[in-house]
């Protein structure tokens, strides 16, 4: 499969370029930034190759509180497909449209998740994270 790019999932360039200056605007907020899209990237492989473990993760996007699950399906599949350099395509996920890297505030564990531990152990050995974690859920974050 071929690497697209977020701007390919728009029908137009002009709504790329609408949803571009949107999200600009939007980040310019935010006090730090902690991922880069090859982090996230290589996040989300982590993610996907430890399906078993790493499971009900939400994607929460900084525009409206708007949450993607991701998808895991238990198929045998070749998620790297369909991880690019700047996005995540839409089949990984429950949304319909991509994910962009840099519009994701943060992922999201809820603790009923009896592997907490283990999803911190296995992410941390991919990199450093800006992480929370509370009695409720465990938060890698994009910003703050």
């Amino acid at each position: 499969m071929e690497n697209k790019l977020y701007k390919d999932f728009f029908l137009t360039e002009e709504a790329y370029i609408k949803n571009k200056r949107k999200a600009d605007g939007k980040i310019k907020t935010f006090k730090n930034r902690y991922m880069s899209n090859a982090k996230w990237k290589k996040l989300f492989l982590t993610v996907f190759q430890n399906g078993m473990v790493l499971t009900e993760c939400e994607i929460v996007d900084f525009f409206g509180g708007t949450y993607r699950f991701i998808k895991n399906s238990g198929e045998r599949t070749d998620y790297s497909d369909y991880i690019y350099s700047d996005c995540i395509d839409e089949t990984l996920v429950t949304g319909e449209y991509a994910v962009s890297y840099r519009e994701i505030a943060y992922l999201e564990w809820k603790k009923s998740n009896r592997d907490g531990k283990k999803i911190k152990e296995i992410l941390a050995e991919t990199g450093k994270y800006e992480w929370e974690e509370t009695e409720a859920y465990l938060r890698i974050y994009g910003y703050t």
